[in-house]
């Protein structure tokens, strides 16, 4: 099935037929969105996929539903429906199992995307059931039923999935169960199958009583060996291509398959390679860091490629405009019409050693019938990109013999395949960390991730020293003349007058509600981990220093019941994650030391202060102890803070020597306080 519509619709018709057990691995879900967005969607079922998974249960008493997601970093948090835990578990029926799973190593994530049903049919390939995935082949610029639950249109999104029945469908089930176990310590049985056919009946398969490989990866973790399937099979597949390598991919960043391609790119009578990507990734991180990563790759390839034989390119439509370009986000590659692989593993380093993967292999060997169904799936791709039709490319191909020449003959209507060209600026490129950090093989000790991140302070060589007093100088002195031409020509400086701000201080202080709104922020501000210390210097300025002490002091130490309620909620395994092994010493320490540790602990940057606070509550530090601890531990910093915020303030106002003198003496005093606790 190419792309989200086909997919989500077969899939909705399959998922109606379930009758014991529905298994839905992934890395994100929605349960907002719509499967079935037209007339064909069931009268009789809801549209949200939440709702509708919970209908299928109530209507079905043996049938229950096990949903296991990537418990996901914070970063993703704004790209992701909140509250998943409550929309998909606590407000279902009892017999819909929701787990967010955090069982990987440091820095990891559990990329795979399967979904099974009663073990008699199952679906693999790049496909989250989540928000921004439906689109159809036409990948038409403004389509109305192209939206996010939000009602917001989102890109044109390409990708793939392959549905497969027998014993495939139950290997994948079986695969599904032990990723239940490791993640929840529950065992699940197979269910019986079902002696009835349930391929649906709206899609014809394209091959029949075919072997299929499941490839993995999995990084060492826990006792569990790392797995290494997913690159042990492209670097083979790569090494015995005779013709041609087409590769569909999100990433091109993969050191061990870039550097295969480039050896065969060097060869004289090695194979054309074909490579699909987007023009941009989806965030602007992804383009910050992997898009640069991939522009290195994009230039070894080139320099490898003697012989003419590489054509790395992207999907374009005329009607998109600038602003916007097709995400493929497939996963595919086929060689010389004789091997089909698809999955969840991007041409990434992380998807060949640290990210959980599964992708799926079909080999023609010499049965005639399979070979045509891949040859028949790349012409439909290529037919998709170029606006042509399946005939015509397989006709160019053959009169050309080359994939190359039948792209550049097709490619000159509305919808193409563009060849990059190299637009990352080499001043850009290095100062981009090294991938080992943003694009890891492998896991990362978070000791190991901080010291590159942050390393040890070393003295710098005279030189150094030099060139990084004048880049201090540039950088300060660019700062402050930014920071003057947007008071002298923005609104910014009528807004943030002394004036302006004295009467907007003054109406809070004023007010009877003062206190609430106060303590309301250091809650928001506890549950979202944004920077106490932010707020605490703010408190100072608008309530005073007297009242912005009390304020901030009754603020943390609420704030520190709460998220400290919360991890003891959530319970050790859901905290893990945030717990290094440093987190792990932190914590026995607090229960062995009690109150003298927890006011340590408050005064050293162990980790962020809503860390801290849920590590304290998962692992059951004494409430008692904790919350005295917080409070004599951070009452003289907050103290501290306060009058030096408020003498920052006055110093402003009135820079008067004795004010000057009075804010040194105070940072030199917190400075040597700071010392002596973090030395003791």
């Amino acid at each position: 099935m190419i792309d989200g519509a086909d997919y989500f619709a077969v899939l909705h018709c399959a998922l109606e037929q379930a009758q014991q057990a529905v298994y839905i691995i992934g890395w994100d879900i929605d349960s907002r969105i719509a499967l079935v967005r037209d007339e064909t969607a069931s009268p009789s079922l809801p549209s949200p996929l939440g709702d509708f998974l919970d209908a299928l249960v109530k209507r079905r008493p043996e049938l229950h539903i096990y949903i296991l997601i990537w418990d996901f970093a914070m970063i993703y948090a704004f790209e992701r429906e909140p509250l998943p835990l409550y929309k998909l578990q606590w407000r279902t029926h009892q017999r819909v199992h929701f787990i967010m799973d955090d069982r990987h190593p440091f820095g990891a994530c559990h990329h795979q995307k399967i979904v099974v049903i009663d073990d008699a049919l199952a679906f693999i390939g790049g496909l989250d059931l989540t928000r921004g995935r439906w689109d159809t082949s036409e990948h038409r610029p403004d389509h109305p039923q192209r939206v996010n639950p939000d009602g917001e249109q989102h890109a044109p999104f390409h990708d793939l999935e392959l549905m497969v029945d027998g014993e495939a469908a139950v290997s994948l089930g079986n695969l599904a169960r032990n990723r239940w176990q490791r993640a929840t310590g529950q065992r699940l049985k197979p269910p019986k199958l079902p002696a009835e056919d349930r391929w649906p009946t709206s899609i014809a398969p394209a091959m029949c009583d075919v072997d299929i490989a499941i490839v993995r990866t999995q990084a060492e973790y826990d006792g569990q060996a790392g797995i290494r399937e997913i690159e042990r099979l492209y670097l083979d597949a790569i090494a015995a291509a005779q013709r041609y390598i087409y590769i569909e991919n999100q990433y091109l960043s993969a050191n061990s398959i870039c550097n295969a391609l480039a050896n065969r790119l060097g060869e004289e009578q090695g194979p054309e390679v074909v490579i699909v990507l987007p023009l941009q990734s989806s965030g602007w991180l992804e383009q910050a860091t992997m898009d640069m990563l991939r522009t290195r790759q994009m230039r070894t390839l080139r320099d490898a490629d003697r012989f003419n034989r590489l054509l790395i390119c992207y999907p374009n439509s005329s009607g998109l405009g600038n602003e916007q370009c097709i995400i493929v986000h497939a996963k595919l590659m086929i060689v010389d019409d004789q091997l089909l692989r698809l999955g969840s593993a991007n041409l990434s380093n992380r998807s060949m050693g640290l990210d959980t993967e599964c992708d799926v292999a079909i080999e023609a060997g010499d049965r005639e019938d399979i070979k045509q169904a891949i040859v028949g799936l790349r012409n439909r791709l290529l037919a998709e990109h170029l606006g042509s039709e399946p005939d015509t490319v397989a006709e160019t191909i053959a009169a050309h013999d080359s994939l190359i020449a039948a792209v550049d003959e097709l490619g000159r209507g509305e919808r193409t395949l563009r060849e990059f060209q190299s637009s990352a600026l080499p001043t850009l490129e290095t100062m981009l960390p090294d991938s080992t950090l943003i694009d890891p093989e492998k896991p990362l000790e978070l000791s190991a991730f901080t010291a590159q991140m942050v390393p040890d302070d070393e003295p710098r060589s005279q030189q150094e020293s030099k060139k990084f007093a004048i880049l201090k100088s540039a950088a300060a002195l660019t700062f402050f003349v930014l920071l003057a031409a947007i008071w002298r020509f923005t609104p910014v400086g009528e807004w943030l007058n002394e004036d302006t701000l004295a009467q907007w201080g003054d109406s809070v202080r004023g007010s009877p509600l003062a206190p609430l709104v106060a303590l309301t922020a250091f809650l928001l501000a506890s549950v979202t981990a944004f920077p106490i210390t932010v707020l605490l210097v703010v408190a100072a300025l608008v309530f005073g220093p007297v009242h912005g002490f009390v304020y901030g002091l009754l603020g943390c130490a609420s704030g520190a019941a709460l998220t400290y309620g919360i991890g003891y909620r959530l319970g050790r395994n859901t905290v893990r994650k945030l717990s290094d092994s440093r987190l792990n010493k932190l914590s026995r320490q607090l229960a062995k030391r009690g109150i003298l540790a927890v006011m340590v602990v408050r005064n050293i940057p162990v980790a962020p202060f809503t860390v801290t606070n849920m590590v304290a509550g998962a692992t059951h530090v004494k409430f008692r102890d904790y919350m005295i601890g917080t409070v004599l531990g951070m009452g003289p910093g907050i103290l501290g803070l306060t009058v030096f915020a408020d003498s920052v303030a006055r110093a402003v106002r009135n820079p008067a020597p004795s004010t000057l003198a009075w804010v040194a003496a105070i940072v030199i005093v917190f400075g040597l306080g700071t010392f002596a606790i973090r030395h003791w």
